[in-house]
């Protein structure tokens, strides 16, 4: 739950200056003059998205390293609220 919360802060406050860019001036109606700030920020958002993908990516190596095998994990005898499987 906490890195629920985590993640939608950080959202948050990635947004605001997300907006910011995105701001168009209040005399501005016309869509035409609007696309240009929108198409690079697009873009923008795209790179950023593709930079995060690849470090996902690159991560995929430690994670299946953090990840074993339930079987393989040695749990001591006497612990309490740990169930051992009869072998």
């Amino acid at each position: 739950m906490g890195s629920w919360f985590l993640a939608t802060g950080i959202s948050q406050y990635l947004g605001g200056p997300v907006a910011t860019y995105a701001a168009v001036a209040r005399r501005v109606t016309d869509p035409v003059q609007t696309l240009p700030l929108y198409t690079h920020l697009f873009y923008r958002l795209g790179i950023v998205a593709l930079i995060g993908a690849l470090a996902a990516i690159a991560i995929v190596p430690l994670l299946e390293l953090l990840s074993v095998p339930e079987d393989t994990i040695a749990i001591p005898a006497g612990i309490p609220g740990t169930i051992r499987k009869k072998e």
